[in-house]
C-alpha cells in the first residue's frame, strides 16, 4: 500500500521524518470532540495528537495537505508503527464533530448548561 504526504511548497519533507515528540493542538476537529475521541481509543490505535498523517492517494494528499498547493510525495515506513485509516476524507467532515457535542449538552442537561460558572 502506498501512502502520500503534501507540504507546503519549500518545505524539505527529509525535515518531516518521524512522529511528533509533543502534542498538538485539533485543527480540523474541536478540543471536544478531539478529547472524546481521545478518551475512548483503544490502546492498539495511534494517538491523533502525536500522528503523522498521510493520504492514500496522491490526489488526496494535494487536496487536504500544505494548504491545497503543496509538493506530493510518496511515504517509506520504516520501523515501528501503527497505521489506522478512516473512510473520511477529512476529521472535519466526520460525523462526530456535529452530533457529540450536540449530544453531550442533552446528556449534561439544562440545568447545568444554565449554572453559574462558580458551579
Amino acid at each position: 500500500m502506498s501512502l502520500f504526504r503534501s507540504t507546503k511548497p519549500g518545505c524539505n519533507p527529509d525535515e518531516l521524518v518521524g512522529c511528533k515528540k509533543t502534542a498538538w493542538k485539533p485543527g480540523n476537529v474541536g478540543y471536544l470532540v478531539d478529547n472524546l475521541w481521545e478518551w475512548k481509543r483503544p490502546d492498539i490505535y495511534p494517538n491523533r495528537r502525536y500522528s503523522v498523517y498521510a493520504s492514500p492517494s496522491i490526489e488526496l494528499a494535494r487536496k487536504f495537505g500544505g494548504s491545497g498547493n503543496g509538493v506530493v510525495y510518496e511515504v517509506e515506513l520504516k520501523g515501528k508503527f501503527a497505521i489506522a485509516q478512516t473512510k473520511i476524507d477529512d476529521a472535519r467532515n466526520h460525523p462526530d464533530c456535529v452530533s457529540l457535542p450536540k449530544l453531550l449538552l442533552e446528556m449534561l442537561g439544562q440545568g447545568w448548561i444554565d449554572s453559574s460558572l462558580e458551579e
